[in-house]
């Protein structure tokens, strides 16, 4: 979870009141706000990642003013209309082509690391590692608007990007800058790449990889432009809302700026509120606690919203930097929050009732024992994989398959879910090929079977042993082993299977139902996986072994 540290008396600063250190320190938890460390005023607290509004001393402090009855309800900021202009060329549509951004003046730039550390939270959380969005602060007395957010060739322009003091192209960042080889990962395959020009075509941004040193900010800057560059809208909104507002509880003042994007025109930041409802019986029956409609009303206000009783009904205003609600129950979350999680009533249990362990967990710990008598090692590994170890590295065509993939995935090394244990061990014994062989482990876990075109959870087990002079016969002596001893009466029979030597790979027959197979595998996937010896492996379905 992001972790942040800040001064209790920076933070008594922005809050604007009188607050003892010991009664802040007792709510935050309320927050899904961990106190981590306290040193001295400093103060390092671990948040709820769906919280990114509390990623800043300055979220905190707007929060705690709400919560401790300073000032109830919706914060408000203004947002000041101009005639500055941000104009996005078609160049961008297939590059990175979302973008918004604002301007906020007379800043206390005192906090600037605080800043720098706020942004770096937002790319990490929301901005998926800058992926879905990224962020560039910069100082607005270095430029000149209007600004045109276009696509260039690598090497068409030159500028020169922060942290650096010589001029470089876009190739030449991608290939020698310390941010272009972390970040070139996300531009990759891109034939143009996008760039923030000024009037006078002075290079502002390289997003989402670079700033450039001429709009680099420092304690004496007092006006910031900020530009939030992505490909994910609500994501790109998000993120320019919460630092916005940051940024004007340190005293600035927020400035539209209009995008303009072939014939439509967006004024850009929209700090406009939503409006929900919520039905108070709802709020009761989840709470198990009867509260009156006034209470509920007063408890969504300490928590920083706007909120009415009308009819049966309560209406709430919902601020743009509390992205988080979604549903009812999010509010009620907050009703308890502001209510008081201590003045619940807890219900006594009703009736006495006993646990006990699932049949599939018993015989899942019984295979486990099975297999370090066998002399296997444990391992755990993520659910999620790729489709190049799925797939490629296993001569499957991933086209051929149905796969459960994720929208919007940190990496291309997690974006779907596994439908095989064995590429996971492979990667495992990569991992530790400098340890001496012969080396041998497990694991059992879920995967995705798709049956009647319906993805289901299914728990497997399986096994991998990489030696000099390991062979089928032996993998095959080690799943007869684990059969015979779980009872289960089955055949052999020989299978084809891109992954393993043909001939040397073999299907278990249970009742006519294939429950799992074993072989050599073939040296394209050894090499493949980066590993220099023979290697053996199975898998089972557990669920067939019940």
């Amino acid at each position: 979870m992001p972790t942040i540290r800040f001064d209790y008396q920076d933070f008594i600063g922005v809050l604007g009141y009188k607050l003892p250190l010991a009664d802040l320190i007792t709510k935050l938890p309320l927050f899904g706000i961990g106190i981590e460390e306290m040193e001295s005023d400093n103060i390092t607290v671990e948040i709820s990642p769906n919280r990114p509004d509390l990623f800043s001393v300055e979220g905190i402090a707007r929060a705690m003013r709400a919560f401790f009855g300073f000032e109830l309800g919706i914060k408000k900021y203004e947002v000041k209309k101009t005639d500055l202009s941000l104009l996005v060329d078609s160049s961008v549509k297939g590059v990175r082509p979302l973008i918004r951004c604002a301007l906020v003046k007379g800043i206390d730039m005192r906090s600037i690391e605080s800043l720098m550390e706020f942004q770096e939270k937002l790319h990490e959380s929301i901005g998926q590692q800058r992926k879905r969005m990224a962020i560039g602060l910069h100082n607005f007395a270095k430029v000149s608007p209007p600004f045109t957010y276009k696509a260039v060739k690598s090497e068409a322009v030159e500028f020169v990007p922060l942290g650096s003091t010589r001029s470089m192209n876009i190739k030449e960042i991608l290939a020698q800058h310390e941010k272009g080889i972390e970040y070139r990962h996300l531009v990759d395959g891109l034939d143009r790449y996008p760039i923030i020009v000024d009037s006078t075509d002075a290079v502002l941004s390289f997003p989402p990889i670079i700033n450039s040193d001429l709009t680099a900010l420092s304690e004496s800057t007092r006006d910031c432009f900020i530009d939030v560059t992505g490909t994910n809208l609500k994501a790109v909104e998000k993120a320019l809302n919460v630092l916005c507002c940051a940024l004007a509880e340190r005293g600035g003042v927020i400035y539209h700026f209009s995008v303009i994007n072939g014939k439509r025109s967006i004024l850009s930041p929209d700090l406009s509120s939503r409006q929900v409802e919520l039905d108070p019986s709802y709020a009761d029956q989840m709470l198990g606690e009867k509260l009156s409609k006034k209470d509920q009303v007063g408890a969504l206000r300490k928590m920083g919203f706007n909120a009415s009783q009308i009819n049966d009904r309560i209406k709430v205003e919902v601020p743009a930097w509390r992205w988080d609600v979604l549903h009812e129950i999010d509010l009620v979350e907050d009703i308890a929050i502001g209510w008081g999680f201590d003045r619940l009533k807890p219900d006594k249990i009703s009736s006495l009732t006993y646990g006990q362990e699932l049949e599939e967990k018993k015989r899942i710990e019984t295979i486990r024992k099975l297999m370090q008598g066998l002399g296997f090692s444990e391992v755990v590994t993520l659910t999620l994989s790729s489709e190049k170890d799925q797939f490629t590295k296993f001569g499957l065509n991933p086209k051929m398959h149905k796969i459960v993939g994720l929208e919007n995935p940190i990496s291309k090394d997690y974006s779907l879910i596994r439908i095989s244990l064995l590429p996971n061990l492979l990667n495992s014994l990569k991992t530790n090929k400098r340890f001496p062989l012969p080396q041998q482990i497990f694991e059992t876990g879920e995967v995705i079977e798709w049956k009647k075109g319906v993805p289901l959870n299914c728990f497997k087990v399986a096994g991998v042993k990489i030696d000099s002079k390991t062979n089928f016969t032996e993998c095959k002596s080690a799943v007869q082993t684990i059969l015979r001893q779980l009872g289960i009466e089955f055949e052999i029979k020989g299978k084809a299977h891109p992954a393993f030597i043909q001939g040397r790979c073999a299907s278990l027959i249970h009742k006519k139902n294939e429950i799992g197979y074993f072989g050599e595998f073939h040296p394209k996937v050894i090499t493949s996986f980066e590993l220099e010896n023979p290697l053996v492996g199975f898998e089972l379905s557990v669920r067939n072994l019940l």
